[in-house]
C-alpha cells in the first residue's frame, strides 16, 4: 500500500472538510407549547454544549464538527448517556494538543442487516454494538485525495488479534448480548505509518454503545512521531425515538516535529470522519445520510 501521505489522529491526512448536505432537519418535527420542536428540545436537552447556533446547524445539516488546539478536550458535542462518563475517563492521563469532534443527526434505524425490523430498542443497540466490533469491514476504507486526484485507501488489512506477538487474524468478536466493557486488539495497516497495533475498547448501556481506539505503539514516518496511548479515538451511538445521534472525537499528543509538517486539525477531521462514515456505511447498508465530504487542499 503505497504511503505518501501523512495521516494523523490515529493515521493523519491532510486538507480541510467541507459540512454535509445531507439533512434530516425537517424529519418528524412537532411543535411543543414553547415553539420549539420535541426533537430540537431532546437535542438540547442530550447536548447541552451546543450553542443555539451549533443546535440549528445541526437540526438543518445534520452535522457538526470542530476542532482545537493547544486547549483542554472539553467534550462539547457528546451527548448525555449512561456511559458517557466511561468515554470521558477514556482520555484520562492524557493532554492532546489537538482535538476534533463531530456530531451527527441521522434518521433512526429501522432494519437489521437482514432486512427485518427491529423487534426493540435492544436488538437495535446489539447491531450497533456489533457493527463497532466488525473491525474487518474498515479494510478498503477510503478518502478522496486531491494529489492522487480520486480516492485512496486509508486502512488495509484491519483485524482482531490475540497479542502484538500473536498476530494471526481472528474473525471479528461479535457477540449476543452487550456487555458493560470488554476490549480486544486489532492489526490495522495505514497508507502513512504501515503495520500498527491498536487496542479496541468498547462500553454498552441501555441507551448507548461505543467504541474507543489507543495506540499501542509507536507510530512512525520513517521515525517514531506518535509515543504509544497518545492518539485516542472515541465514538458514540445513541438511539432517539425516531432518529440516532453519533458522536466521534479523536485526540492526539503531537510534538512540534509532527506539527510543523502536517495541518493537524485537517489531518484530524479526515481520520474521525473515515470511521463515522465506515459506521454509517454498515448501518444503513451503503446508503449514508450523514457523509462529510473531504474537501480539497494542502496537497495530500
Amino acid at each position: 500500500m503505497k504511503q505518501n501521505i501523512l495521516i494523523v489522529a490515529a493515521f493523519a491526512a491532510l486538507v480541510n472538510v467541507a459540512l454535509p448536505v445531507a439533512s434530516q432537519a425537517a424529519a418528524n418535527r412537532a411543535s411543543t407549547p414553547s415553539g420549539t420542536t420535541d426533537l430540537e428540545a431532546t437535542v438540547a436537552t442530550l447536548a447541552p454544549g451546543l450553542s443555539r447556533e451549533e443546535l440549528a446547524e445541526l437540526l438543518d445539516q445534520g452535522s457538526l464538527i470542530f476542532h482545537s488546539e493547544d486547549e483542554p478536550i472539553t467534550f462539547r458535542y457528546l451527548p448525555r448517556s449512561s456511559i458517557s462518563d466511561q468515554v470521558q475517563r477514556s482520555f484520562g492521563h492524557f493532554e492532546p494538543n489537538v482535538v476534533n469532534e463531530v456530531l451527527f443527526l441521522l434518521p433512526r434505524p429501522q432494519e437489521n442487516s437482514r432486512g427485518a425490523p427491529y423487534a426493540s430498542d435492544q436488538e437495535l443497540l446489539l447491531d450497533l454494538y456489533n457493527t463497532f466490533r466488525a473491525v474487518s469491514k474498515l479494510s478498503g476504507v477510503e478518502y478522496e485525495s486531491s494529489r492522487a486526484g480520486g480516492m485512496r485507501v486509508l486502512f488495509d488489512n484491519v483485524y482482531a488479534i490475540e497479542s502484538v506477538r500473536n498476530r494471526d487474524p481472528l474473525p471479528d468478536p461479535v457477540v449476543t448480548r452487550v456487555p458493560r466493557e470488554s476490549s480486544f486488539l486489532l492489526h490495522l495497516e495505514d497508507s502513512n505509518f504501515g503495520r500498527s497495533f491498536f487496542e479496541a475498547s468498547f462500553y454498552g448501556g441501555d441507551d448507548a454503545v461505543s467504541m474507543g481506539m489507543t495506540n499501542l505503539r509507536s507510530l512512525t514516518f520513517f521515525v517514531p512521531v506518535v509515543r504509544a496511548e497518545r492518539v485516542r479515538f472515541q465514538m458514540l451511538a445513541l438511539p432517539l425515538e425516531d432518529h440516532l445521534l453519533l458522536y466521534g472525537a479523536v485526540g492526539l499528543e503531537a510534538g512540534g516535529f509532527l506539527r510543523r509538517m502536517v495541518h493537524l486539525p485537517g489531518s484530524f477531521r479526515r481520520r474521525i470522519v473515515a470511521l463515522t462514515d465506515w459506521f454509517t456505511q454498515q448501518v444503513y447498508n451503503g446508503n449514508n445520510p450523514g457523509q462529510i465530504h473531504p474537501g480539497q487542499g494542502n496537497g495530500e
